[in-house]
């Protein structure tokens, strides 16, 4: 498998905001802990997804850095989020460590990232 492309794909598919198709990179058992928050399943992680994807916010990822294991991938990029209602733009430096089982789906994502940008783009 693999993994190198499967994380391209799963970042591409959260910056289209395809839903349907991010949601199918997870295992169902998946488990997702951001450092600024509680670890959250499935459901609750892609429900705060949406949220930000109904809220108008978009993503781009850029200067990524990709070291791939035997079923891991660990990736550092600048994301960018822009709020569409007013241009508004921020971005963050994020670590994120992405498991996969043997299928190729992901089991656990774990995020390092400054919540700053996100409290700005709320208020």
């Amino acid at each position: 498998m693999d993994l190198e492309a499967r994380a391209e794909e799963a970042f591409r598919r959260a910056a289209a905001q395809d839903g349907d198709g991010f949601a199918a990179m997870f295992a169902s058992e998946a488990r997702i802990k951001q450092n600024f928050g509680e670890e959250m399943d499935l459901a609750t992680a892609l429900g705060w997804v949406h949220g930000l994807w109904d809220a108008g916010i978009r993503s781009s990822y850029e200067n990524v850095r990709r070291v791939v294991g035997a079923d891991v991938v660990v990736e550092q990029h600048l994301v960018r989020l822009t709020r569409a209602s007013d241009g508004l733009e921020v971005e963050s430096d994020v670590c994120v460590v992405m498991r996969f089982d043997e299928a190729g789906l992901i089991v656990r994502i774990d995020e390092y990232a400054d919540p700053t940008p996100l409290q700005v783009l709320a208020s």
